[in-house]
């Protein structure tokens, strides 16, 4: 049973006054499930000396239940500053450590402006009673990587504090309430403020994901980084429309998660026009070089936003009010302009005898895969573009049609529809392509010679080795520390 380090002795004045180490050439260390370890040393703090581990580069703490504190920071730094135990950490990650307060290593009017000098990556998950940092201290000054829980008040501030620096940024929001919600608008307030006076492309966040917020300032945030190329939605219950004023400032972004937002629903409601136009107005494209929309567990959405053009992937799993994967406004475009009509292709036939310019009136030419599970109310799928490769289809049970145009599935490679009761037949020009297709997997009912007959079981793991598996998990998904990117 570890209670304690092993005793640590005296280092040379190089590394400061009376700074002693048990481990003075480690680079990592890890402390995982010690419920006994309560202290960095049988004596800290005292007329012995002080800890440090000088050329510690990661450190994980653990499940370490009663651990409450770092080292105590040394005196007498530059300026008369402390300094940190850790002064070359790169990678911290603390989890589960329940009476952990706070990991400020140096203590009051001696604290430094930064906590790591040197630190690029911190993970922080099931530590409820601890505060990062205190007034305007940083954590540090090339923080790249931050995966944290708790008050939006607390992680608005630290973002704020670190916007510069921060290319990858994981926010859990938990124990939220009225007078928590009052603070975070107000740290929301002050990361605005502070970004206002920057110009934009000097904030390099790539990578941002937000989880459990259930009231506003998600969205808000990620609309200031203009260089954010993924973002990630999850169990967020502030997300009820569609955020086209946020969208608009995202112009790099590539991939979009949305999972389990159980009260998303769509477009927000619209004033009624004096007069219905016969003419779309025109509008500035959403997201203009996404590539990847995945959508997940979402049972009040009755719609998705308009696609860009530059869409190369969607996946939309348990969206049981869904009727189209498709705009509703897209299609309300489509028929003002005669573009769309019916079950059409929705192209616009310039000339019959004019295969160009068909093709340049294609939606969604970008288009390779799509990939529909589970969407209950889902009827018909009104149009695939010629780009597609890959089509999967499971357990849709009012899905009655697809698309039957002349070049619907003329790059068409990998086929899978299963347990679509109400799809009676598929639709002549894939009938046409299904001998030529490099994969397939389809209901007995659609089997010619050649296709295996479908199997539940085998069908389902196929499926999902197909694609992947990349269907988002329920539980908080974890990212070992040290390689996120």
């Amino acid at each position: 049973m570890l209670t304690t380090l092993p005793e640590a002795t005296l280092l040379g004045e190089s590394y400061g006054t009376m700074a002693r180490s048990a481990f003075p050439e480690l680079k990592e260390l890890c402390l995982d499930d010690l419920d006994s370890f309560e202290r960095w040393e049988a004596i800290e703090g005292n007329h012995r000396g002080y800890i440090i581990f000088p050329r510690l580069e990661k450190l994980e703490i653990h499940s370490c239940s009663v651990l409450t504190a770092f080292p105590e920071a040394q005196p007498g730094g530059d300026c008369g500053m402390a300094r940190s135990a850790f002064p070359e950490l790169k990678i911290l990650s603390l989890k589960d450590l329940e009476n952990f307060e706070s990991s400020d290593a140096v203590d009051g009017s001696q604290r430094e402006d930064t906590m790591f000098s040197q630190l690029q990556e911190l993970y922080i998950e099931g530590c409820g009673k601890m505060k990062i940092s205190s007034g305007q201290q940083k954590v540090s000054p090339k923080l790249a990587v931050l995966h944290t829980e708790g008050s939006k008040e607390e992680m608005f501030l630290l973002v704020a504090r670190h916007m510069t620096s921060l290319t990858n940024l994981k926010l859990q929001s938990s124990g939220e309430t009225e007078t928590t919600l009052s603070a975070a608008d107000h740290s929301l307030k002050l990361v605005v403020d502070v970004m206002v006076k920057w110009n934009h492309n000097d904030f390099p966040l790539k990578d941002m994901e937000l989880r459990g917020f259930k009231s506003g300032g998600g969205a808000e945030l990620c609309a200031h980084f203009v260089q954010l190329q993924n973002l990630d939605f999850t169990r967020c219950d502030a997300l009820v429309h569609w955020p086209e004023k946020e969208f608009q400032s995202l112009v790099s972004l590539r991939r979009l998660i949305i999972s389990y937002c159980e009260k998303l629903i769509g477009y927000a409601p619209q004033a009624p026009a004096a007069e219905p136009s016969t003419t779309p107005e025109p509008s500035s494209e959403l997201l203009p070089r996404l590539e990847s929309l995945w959508i997940y567990g979402c049972p009040s959405m009755v719609e998705v936003f308009k696609h860009p053009a530059s869409l190369r992937e969607m996946a939309i799993h348990d969206c049981t009010k869904l009727m189209s994967i498709y705009s509703r406004r897209l299609q309300q475009e489509r028929s003002a302009s005669s573009i769309l009509q019916g079950l059409s292709p929705v192209y616009s036939e310039v000339s019959s005898s004019s295969a160009n310019a068909r093709t340049e009136h294609f939606l969604f030419p970008c288009l390779e895969e799509i990939i529909i599970r589970r969407c209950g109310s889902l009827t018909g799928v009104l149009y695939h573009p010629p780009s597609l490769v890959r089509l999967y289809i499971n357990d849709c049970k009012t899905l009655s049609s697809l698309p039957n145009g002349p070049q619907a599935y003329s790059s068409l490679q990998r086929l899978f529809i299963t347990k679509c009761p109400s799809l009676k037949r598929l639709p002549t020009c894939l009938q046409q392509r299904l001998s030529s297709l490099e994969w397939k997997r389809l209901d007995a009912r659609f089997q010619a010679d050649g296709i295996p007959p479908f199997d539940e079981e085998i069908g389902n793991e196929e499926y999902d080795e197909e694609i992947g598996n990349e269907e988002v998990d329920d539980d908080v998904v974890e990212i070992e520390p040290g390689v996120a990117q």
